[in-house]
């Protein structure tokens, strides 16, 4: 049975998630506080986490204590277990009961009931003031759940015709499976599960997965956030975990795409600082709290400067924005191993791949920073007859690098 009470800061349950489930930095011997909590405030927590991933969680025993993680085996198609810490809300008794009066009350779509009418209804099931449902109906409202309508002096309501249920009406025959993909593996994917909440005997998934990155799920309303400030050109007012300081600060920036990496899937978005007039990339998953705010009148602006130095960028770093190396090596192939070549054809991104006889093939690319390619450049290792990054000390430092490995294995 699930745990009864229910979280009210999302902050801390992202917290907890990585720490003690994703990552196992603490264990149940930990004395460390998260966000100021007591230790029997954290084991509170704890539990309500585990009522939802009990069947995914097991552990090991160590002289530091009892480890916890999560354990999925993404073959078998099951739906993302996180999915349920969004589907988990705060209320009292007398919130989920005048939410099912206020529904039952405004069933008829076609009806518009004054406030008063509500109010009076209300009043005979449940003690209520004027205004807490007040507050309900706008909840309401901007949730787009009820329609709003003012005539003189008097509001009236009615309930809307809610695009989830015509979603619902149709997607058991046309999209369950565009909406298991979709909530697998886009960002923000948790929506498209709870709109398959709604689809009667959906039954288990139709697809498994070899890299199935479901732990960015609980940073779904900061990705929200930052998507809005996105589609609407705003500035985004953020609190974020600095991990080289160790420390947090506040700012604004002006976000501007949204990567994924495609090995880890980690999330980022580039951004203009809006202080330092440089584009950075923002990891999503240090992101503490966004607001959004005011329109940005040079977003159009600062689009085009990351459009224009987009193809300079290999993975997510800017370098100095100025400094341009170019990188080039030279991979050797027998003719059974044409599937190498393949591979640079694919994996090239923004770089060109010549063809030099039936053996050899060279790669170029213009980038800012030629360390961010180093681990893909050393799975060539075996083959790579010639390379260049551009700068003395980045050559010396791949060579440095390549001869540490040797030396682990002498």
């Amino acid at each position: 049975m699930p745990y009864r009470e229910v979280i009210k800061n999302f902050e801390l349950v992202r917290s907890m998630i990585r720490d003690f489930y994703v990552y196992g930095f603490k264990r149940d011997t930990s004395d460390v506080r998260i966000l100021g909590k007591s230790k029997r405030s954290d084991s509170d927590e704890r539990h309500r986490i585990e009522s939802w991933l009990g069947d995914y969680l097991n552990y090991h025993v160590d002289d530091a204590g009892k480890s916890y993680f999560l354990s999925i085996d993404s073959r078998n198609g099951e739906h993302n277990p996180l999915f349920k810490a969004w589907k988990t809300s705060s209320f009292t008794d007398v919130d989920i009961v005048m939410h099912f009066f206020l529904l039952d009350i405004l069933a008829n779509s076609s009806i518009e009931i004054s406030f008063k009418e509500i109010v009076d209804e209300l009043s005979e099931y449940i003690d209520c003031d004027e205004s807490t449902v007040r507050k309900k109906l706008k909840e309401y409202e901007q949730e787009g759940i009820v329609r709003k309508n003012i005539k003189g002096k008097v509001a009236y309501y009615s309930r809307s015709n809610w695009e989830l249920d015509t979603i619902a009406d149709s997607a058991g025959e046309r999209f369950d499976d565009i909406l298991d993909f979709y909530s697998e593996v886009a960002p923000i994917g948790v929506v498209g599960s709870f709109i398959m909440d709604k689809i009667p005997d959906k039954g288990d998934s139709s697809f498994s997965f070899k890299h199935h990155y479901i732990t960015h799920t609980v940073d779904s309303d900061v990705l929200l956030t930052l998507m809005e400030c996105i589609h609407s050109k705003k500035v985004v007012k953020i609190k974020r975990y600095r991990h080289k300081f160790g420390d947090t600060n506040e700012g604004e920036l002006v976000p501007l795409r949204l990567y994924c990496s495609s090995s880890s899937g980690r999330q980022y978005v580039m951004c203009m600082n809006v202080l330092s007039k440089k584009i950075e990339p923002l990891r999503v998953d240090y992101v503490l709290s966004t607001k959004a705010g005011e329109v940005c009148s040079e977003y159009d602006s600062y689009k085009d400067i990351l459009n224009s130095v987009e193809k300079n960028i290999w993975g997510i770093s800017m370098g100095n924005m100025r400094t341009v190396n170019h990188v080039t090596f030279t991979v050797e192939y027998s003719d059974t191993e044409k599937y190498i070549l393949q591979r640079l054809y694919r994996e090239k991104r923004g770089g060109n791949v010549t063809v030099i006889d039936d053996n050899h093939a060279r790669f170029d690319i213009d980038v800012f920073d030629p360390v961010e390619m180093f681990p893909w450049v050393r799975t060539f290792i075996c083959r790579i007859t010639s390379v260049d990054f551009g700068d003395d000390r980045i050559n010396q430092r791949f060579i440095d690098d390549i001869r540490k490995m040797e030396a682990m294995y002498e």
